[in-house]
């Protein structure tokens, strides 16, 4: 049960946008998702090192000197079909 106040964990929350997005969902339909989650995100980006994504980025607190962050990279193949989306720590702070 969550308590009055309680915030949601953000590693949960980037692990449901990920699940909640079906493959081969196009990058449109991701950032809808996001959108409508509230959840920030980059536009798609297509680079020739890292590939196409989505970029989206849930905080746990921006007022904390140290923190960890979750980040979702949301992969695309090259007819701009979800591939793959991962869950990342991004640990910040000393």
């Amino acid at each position: 049960m969550v308590g009055c106040g309680a915030k949601p964990d953000p590693m949960v929350l980037g692990q449901r946008a990920a699940k909640a997005i079906p493959l081969q969902s196009s990058p449109g339909e991701v950032s809808i998702y996001l959108t409508g989650q509230k959840i920030e995100h980059s536009e798609y980006k297509r680079d020739a090192i890292e590939g196409r994504f989505v970029l989206a980025e849930i905080y746990d607190s921006r007022w904390k000197w140290a923190h960890t962050d979750f980040l979702v990279i949301f992969r695309f193949d090259e007819h701009d079909h979800l591939i793959a989306a991962d869950v990342r720590e991004d640990h910040k702070g000393p």
